[in-house]
């Protein structure tokens, strides 16, 4: 049990571990870590006396990824800003357009289906675009979650490669 923020700083590492597990995303992991902290310092604001466990720690991480995802998917797609979701860490080191690359992933899901990436597109539509979670679409479609992870992670791969080009 922790009964204070000195004690949780000192699991950090856990905690960061935690993020990163649930969120598969440096940027999100570290904005979650951080509503987390600002979370629990209000609630012992309210409460001194309150303790927390590392479930509770867990599913506040949780709560923060959700919200973020919230709010990402309610900025304005046409603006282009929601986009730094999709775009991994290391590649954001080259200065992408933000805009100029929502535009092209957009025209690359909409290209004829009749390739053999058919498939990936789908499924990163549903995800990345539409703001499905893996589980939810696992779930519903009866794919292994680890088909589909890969299959996002594949999808981001070429059309930061073929963007580039």
């Amino acid at each position: 049990m922790y009964k204070s923020i000195d004690d949780l700083v000192v699991d950090n590492s856990l905690w960061l571990k935690y993020s990163l597990n649930i969120s598969r995303n440096k940027n999100l992991a570290d904005e979650m870590l951080s509503d987390m902290y600002v979370n629990i310092i209000s609630i012992k604001q309210k409460n001194p006396n309150k303790t927390f466990s590392k479930s509770y720690i867990y599913k506040t991480l949780e709560n923060c990824h959700l919200k973020l995802l919230y709010q990402i998917n309610q900025i304005d797609f046409e603006s282009g800003k929601s986009i730094e979701y999709v775009v991994d860490e290391q590649d954001n080191e080259d200065e992408i357009d933000a805009y100029d690359f929502y535009n092209y992933t957009l025209q690359y899901l909409s290209e004829t289906y009749d390739r053999n990436d058919w498939f990936h597109k789908t499924i990163f539509k549903y995800v990345m675009i539409d703001g499905m979670s893996i589980r939810e679409l696992s779930r519903q479609s009866k794919i292994h979650f680890n088909i589909l992870q890969s299959s996002i992670q594949s999808t981001k791969k070429k059309l930061i490669e073929n963007y580039k080009k």
